[in-house]
């Protein structure tokens, strides 16, 4: 019920202001016309009342000269039984004696008013009008008779608007009679108009009411090209638009949701506490460029006194870049537990990954194996930056030799053809120090590079310090070089230092 309410309110609103403007035009329309024709009606029998005071005054000359009263009883009886209007005539004559004739019922009210009235004392007619209860109102004309500027008397008609009021009564019946079938035929008309009118905006508020639950799929459209229309196809337009804006709103929460999940991923790649590496300090530091970074890095146990370091980058930065990662530290870690060769580890890990990886992706990697006993590093490079040896006894850092080629790119055989071992013997006071791509890289706002330079500068400026103080003291010199520059690419350090 509500609803069919809210449906045919427009047509009820409009119907109802319709039909209350018709009425009030209709109403003012024949108050002025009824009040126009009573004025014209009245102007008319003013009109034929003047004319008959005069034929009246001059038919009685000569009878009032003879003092022929049975003429002038005469001339007055005709008068008021001829003239339908005429409710009563009299004469006086300058004896003021008065003859009076009269089609209403002899009342003495009615004498007492008639001779209350005033008369004309020249020739000019005189008109006053007269109520007499339960009569219409009479209009009473006089007029004086002169024969040679010498007053004979006075003759007097009264004529009622009874006439008028009965015309009036016929007009307004019709005025009636046509104002309601007007009525009816507007209030028609105007259904069907605003039947017409309001069709499109109960469309146009029933798809209102749908997008408003949430239904956006369908389209609207109105053929007609007035402002309807425009708001139809603004709507339509509006509509479209939130369902892209939905749509990719549920895409990009879904990608958060993901980018979350490669985060946690990432999150549980990176080690949150290091083994205890006799005699040697550690220190690390990661900082991604984004929520998921395409770096990783790791340092674990392998057995007989050995530890595994790897420090890897993923091309690209996205969730298969952090599922891609978790593969290669899985297979990394198998492989160090049942080889003692860099090179091989790594080479065993290209043979796995290869056929995962997306084209034109790819993993570099630099993989380490310590023996802190014997105080040694052997190391294998995958296209990585080569790790830099500094000696505090020296007091320098140099970049260390090594090449070899990204994880992913190439197949075994030849991966295995450029691939470089190499093994450092490290005393008291040397470390090594390994690094992603994002500090030498990094830029300021002249967008020049940290450089390798630069690194070698930093390690030597704070060659004595241990080497969780040595990573806070490169990573606070690139924060100065590159000012307000925000950080282009992932921000990955170790660093590891024969103390004892």
């Amino acid at each position: 019920m509500i609803e069919k309410y809210r449906k045919s309110g427009l047509r009820i609103k409009f119907s109802g202001w319709t039909v209350v403007t018709i009425v009030v035009i209709i109403l003012i329309t024949a108050t002025f016309l009824l009040y126009h024709e009573r004025k014209a009606l009245r102007q008319e029998r003013e009109v034929r009342g003047d004319s008959i005071i005069r034929n009246l005054a001059n038919l009685s000359i000569e009878a009032l000269i003879l003092r022929d009263e049975l003429a002038l009883h005469s001339l007055l009886s005709g008068i008021v039984k001829n003239e339908p209007d005429v409710v009563y005539a009299l004469t006086e004559d300058a004896r003021q004696k008065v003859f009076f004739v009269s089609d209403l019922e002899v009342r003495e009210d009615l004498r007492r008013k008639i001779e209350e009235l005033c008369f004309s004392e020249g020739p000019e007619i005189l008109k006053q009008y007269l109520e007499v209860p339960n009569y219409p109102v009479i209009i009473d004309i006089s007029k004086g008779i002169f024969v040679k500027e010498k007053r004979l008397g006075m003759v007097r008609i009264g004529i009622s608007e009874e006439g008028i009021n009965s015309t009036l009564r016929a007009l307004r019946n019709k005025v009636i009679l046509i104002s309601s079938c007007l009525i009816v035929l507007f209030l028609i008309i105007s259904l069907i108009l605003i039947s017409l009118a309001v069709r499109p905006i109960e469309y146009l508020s029933e798809r209102a009411r749908a997008i408003g639950e949430g239904d956006l799929t369908t389209r609207i459209k109105i053929k007609q090209k007035d402002e309807l229309g425009q708001l139809a196809s603004t709507l339509d337009s509006m509509t479209q638009k939130i369902k892209q804006s939905q749509e990719q709103l549920i895409k990009k929460e879904k990608l958060e949701k993901e980018m979350e999940i490669a985060r946690d991923i990432q999150h549980m790649l990176i080690p949150h506490q290091f083994p205890v590496l006799p005699g040697f300090s550690i220190g690390a530091f990661f900082k991604p460029a984004e929520l998921i970074g395409g770096d990783y890095y790791d340092l674990f146990e392998i057995g007989r006194g050995r530890f595994g370091c790897v420090i890897a980058d993923v091309s690209g930065k996205s969730i298969s870049g952090a599922i891609i990662m978790a593969l290669v530290r899985t297979m990394l870690r198998a492989e160090a537990m049942e080889k003692e060769s860099p090179g091989e580890v790594l080479a065993r890990v290209n043979d796995l990954i290869k056929p995962d990886l997306k084209p034109r992706m790819y993993i570099t990697t630099l993989y380490l194996v310590l023996e802190p006993g014997q105080r040694t590093v052997r190391f294998a490079s995958a296209g990585h930056q080569r790790p830099i040896f500094f000696s505090d006894s020296a007091g320098k850092a140099e970049v260390l030799r090594g090449k070899g080629m990204a994880l992913g790119i190439s197949d075994d055989e030849f991966f295995r053809r450029v691939i470089e071992e190499h093994e450092v013997t490290m005393r008291r006071g040397d470390g090594l120090f390994i690094y992603s791509d994002g500090i030498s890289e990094a830029f300021n706002s002249n967008r020049e590079e940290y450089g390798e330079e630069r690194i070698l500068r930093t390690l030597e400026a704070n060659i004595s310090r241990r080497a969780e103080d040595i990573i806070s003291a490169i990573y606070q010199d690139i924060r100065n070089f590159s000012g307000s520059m925000a950080q282009s690419d992932d921000i990955t350090m170790l660093s590891f230092k024969v103390e004892e």
